[in-house]
Order: structure tokens, then sequence, then C-alpha cells
């Protein structure tokens, strides 16, 4: 509005339109077919699924995974995810019609009856039914048939059939012997309520009890479970067991130092050092890491922040939070999937293209970066409302690098070193995901910047695998590979929020 206008602003849009490349294919026209049933037979209304299920690339239908390896024929449907998408009813027998189906995904889902007694030639991965059914067995050409329960009979079932995991699954009874009936909160967030508790060997840890009372209505518990029961490091939260009568709980070791967050923002009498910083930024980058490459399939967080960052009491830090995690086969570039994850640590190309890669990890590993550094949050509100990419964007154009800085270092760091570390952070926030490094670089590039550490202070290591890919002896190998020597850090006590989200994250969890 002009100064002299009695007329109140005038907002005009206009749209914009650009040039896709398109290749010339389609889907096969089998495949198409099939999932139309699917379609059809679970009335599913997504917003995406119209057009080719895999052309162009950039827009194949949400849940599909497409095979474009063989150029002078049709795309297969190789991967369909179909979890927690409210599914009703029985198992169509369309994606058993489906030649080159690999990996089918239906867990979560209100899924009833067997699985048909048909010849599977291509599957290699199907997940069903687990709220229900549990997990089934397969042959290698058909699956047996699990005797699924009613919804009516579900409390029952899930009182009696553990999960199909090897750790422990503790009883309510000992969960409220455990935690002295529930009489110490240490932590409070949209997933529930984490207490503290002593086990019989006397080792702490805390509860994290869930709001949802049934599998049936959580998303995140199975993951979180399935994910940890599989994969063991040193810059990993343990998993000690879970509860999942009367209530769902998952049961981790206490880590009494609370997370990178609280430190960072909250340490009134107490801040950590510039050497600090960058070794608890080196165990979080190796934690992520070894999820990227040493898991098969790799495994992407998807929601790596500080506040999911636990400190040990030799500050330590430790990746904690799954229940958003994903796993995807290295032979494919991306899964597509709604985007997830908490409001300023999102990777943007992720947010717009729906297609998760390891590097959705490595962008907000950028933001934690970035936190480290100058102790301020992704989002800052005031006096204007800026991401802390841009706002360290302007700072430096305007003045020196050591306008960023968190105060309270007080001009205590090696001026290279820090400029290296904001070099390595503005490179994991590059808006396009191919100019980021992997983890493995950010990893060597931060080692670089450490100095040497005195042989005789060693920190233990866990034996760092995924259980499901690994045998005896090539754990024993990747453990003396990955052993290593490092410094403790004077002591410290600490809080314990259990990854408590400072803004509402989009997932809405």
């Amino acid at each position: 509005m002009t100064h002299g206008s009695i007329l109140p602003p005038l907002i005009n849009t206009f749209e914009v339109y650009s040039l896709i490349r398109m290749e010339n294919f389609t889907a096969d026209s089998q495949d198409v077919s099939y999932m139309k049933e699917v379609k059809k037979h679970y009335n599913l209304t997504r917003i995406n699924w119209n057009g080719d299920l895999c052309s162009p690339r950039e827009y194949s239908w949400e849940g599909l995974t497409c095979d474009y390896s063989k150029s002078n024929q049709n795309p297969r449907i190789v991967g369909v995810n179909l979890s927690t998408s409210g599914l009703k009813g029985g198992l169509t027998i369309a994606f058993m019609n489906m030649v080159s189906l690999e990996n089918l995904d239906l867990s979560h889902n209100n899924l009833t009856g067997g699985i048909p007694d048909y010849q599977i030639k291509s599957i290699k991965v199907l997940l069903v039914g687990v709220t229900f059914c549990g997990v089934p067995h397969f042959s290698s050409t058909k699956p047996q048939q699990p005797h699924c329960r009613d919804t009516e009979d579900y409390a029952m079932y899930e009182e009696e059939t553990p999960l199909h995991i090897d750790i422990r699954r503790f009883t309510y009874a000992e969960l409220k012997h455990i935690t002295n009936d529930f009489n110490s909160i240490v932590g409070k967030g949209g997933f529930g309520t984490v207490y503290h508790g002593t086990m019989e060997n006397a080792d702490e840890v805390v509860v994290k009890v869930l709001m949802e009372t049934s599998i049936a209505e959580s998303t995140d518990f199975l993951p979180e479970v399935q994910t940890l029961s599989k994969v063991h490091h040193k810059n990993l939260v343990t998993l000690q067991g879970y509860c999942q009568n009367k209530c769902l709980a998952l049961i981790y070791d206490f880590m009494p130092r609370g997370n990178l967050q609280q430190l960072l923002r909250e340490g009134e009498d107490y801040s950590l050092n510039w050497e600090q910083r960058l070794h608890i930024a080196l165990d979080s980058a190796q934690g992520l890491e070894y999820l990227h490459e040493s898991c098969t399939p790799s495994i992407v967080h998807r929601d790596v922040k500080t506040a999911n960052i636990l400190l040990d009491k030799n500050l330590v830090g430790i990746i904690a939070d799954f229940g958003l995690s994903r796993a995807f086969n290295d032979a494919h570039t991306h899964i597509s999937t709604v985007a997830a994850g908490t409001l300023g640590y999102l990777d943007p190309e992720y947010h717009a293209t729906f297609q998760l890669t390891t590097k959705t990890d490595v962008y907000s590993f950028g933001i934690v970066l970035l936190e480290i550094i100058t102790g301020k949050p992704p989002v800052l509100m005031d006096p204007q409302t800026y991401h802390l990419p841009n706002w360290v964007r302007q700072k430096i154009a305007k003045g020196s690098i050591q306008d960023i800085v968190d105060k309270k270092l007080l001009d205590q760091y090696d001026t290279s070193s820090l400029q290296s570390v904001v070099d390595l952070a503005m490179n994991c926030v590059e808006s396009a995901a191919m100019d980021r490094p992997t983890m493995t670089e950010v990893v060597s590039r931060l080692k670089v910047l450490l100095p040497t550490v005195p042989s005789e202070k060693q920190y233990a290591s866990a034996s760092s695998r995924c259980t499901n890919s690994m045998d005896a002896e090539m754990r024993r190998q990747f453990q003396l590979l990955i052993s290593e020597e490092r410094n403790e850090e004077s002591s410290f006590r600490s809080g314990y929020t259990g990854g408590m989200p400072e803004l509402n994250p989009l997932s809405g969890r």
C-alpha cells in the first residue's frame, strides 16, 4: 500500500511453470493394472497417485520403488511401501501377481486373515499384519499361513505374544518395580513420559512410556524396537528391552548428562569447551556413518537433532530416538516416503520431493554442527524469524566469523579449526543433496581437527555390528577396526529429557 492510498494492499499471484525433461518410458502395463487393483481394493485416495507410476522419476507414486536399470524396457515395480496407510481387510492377490516385486511393506495396518497360499517368485521381504499377526516365517517359494486374531482379541494377544526380536521383554509389573511405581519423571514430550529406573543389577536405566497403549495406535514403537534390536555401536543408544502389555514402553541405558540441546542452551553453570564440542560432533557423525555405511540395508535416522544426541558420563555422544528411522536397499537411489522430521532440521530437498536418502541425515547433522558452533536453536525468533544457516550467512557477510560463535566459549578456540567446522557445516546444509558430503567424509574431516589423544585414556567400545548382516568372525574383525582411544572428560551432572523436541515435529510426534 502506498503512503497516499486509502485502500488496503492488493495481493496478486501468478503461476510459474518449469520445464521437466521427460524420459521416453512408462511403467510396465501389468504392474499398472495390479496397482490399480490395489488402489481399488483398499480404496486408496493418495493425492499423488495419478498419472504414470514411474514417470517422471521425480514424481513416481509415493511408496513405490521403480527399477530403471534396464533402459530398453519399461520400469518394473520392485518395492511397495504402504506401511501405516489405514489398510483394512485381507491381503489382495494383486501383490502376488507382480513378478518383479521384491519388497512389500504392509506393516502397521489393520489387515485380517492369512497370507494367500500362492506361488511367490520374486518377493524377498514381506512385512504384513505385525499389529495382529506377528511376523510370519517364509520358505523359498511361499509363506506359511499365520493364524491371526480378530481385533477384539488384540489386548489378549498383546499380553501373550512377544515381538520376534532378540531382546528382553519386560512385564508391566517389572516396570513398576524398576521405576519405583513410576515415581521419578525425568522428561516429557509429545511421545509420552520418561522415568528414571534401577535394574536388579543396580544399572541405571530410563523407561520411555509412550502415550499410545497399543501397537495398533503407535507408528514409532515397532520401527524403534526393530532398528535398535539389530544395530550395535558405541555411538548409538542401547535398547535394554521393551514392554507391550498394559502400556508400550522402551527401556534404555541412562545417560547422566542429558542431551546436547540442554548443555548448549541451558548450561548456566557449565559450558562445553571447543574440544568437547568437536568430540561430541565426531561421536554423532560416527553413529550416523555406521547406520549409512555398515548396516545392510542402510538406515536413515530421519530425526537427527541436538535433543536426540544423548551424553554419557564421559560426554560421549550417543544417537537416540529411532522412531522415524527407515531402511532401504542400496540398489535403489532413494525411497519415497512422506517427509518427517523436526522443524528447522528437515532437508528441503526431501521435503519437496518425498525422496529419502542418507543425505537427508547429512543435512540435519549440518544444522547440529551450526548449533554446536553458535549455541543457537535451528530457528531463531528474535527479533525476526531466521533459519540458522541463513543467520550464519548474514552474520559472516556483515562482519567476521567470530560474530557467530557461542559467547560461552569466551573466545577460547582455534580460529582455523572454527573456520573448518563452519565450512563443513555449510557444506552439509547445501540445498541440493548431491552437493553435500557423505557421513564418511564428515567423519574424516572432523578427525583431522581433533588433537592426538593420549594412549593411557581410552573408551571401551561396544560391539559395532548389524546383527542381521555379519557373522561372528566379521563382527570380531570389525570391532578391532573401530576400537579407538578417546579422552575422558570431567564429571558433570545433568538432567535427561529423552529427546523431548523443542519445536513441533512435522511428523506430529
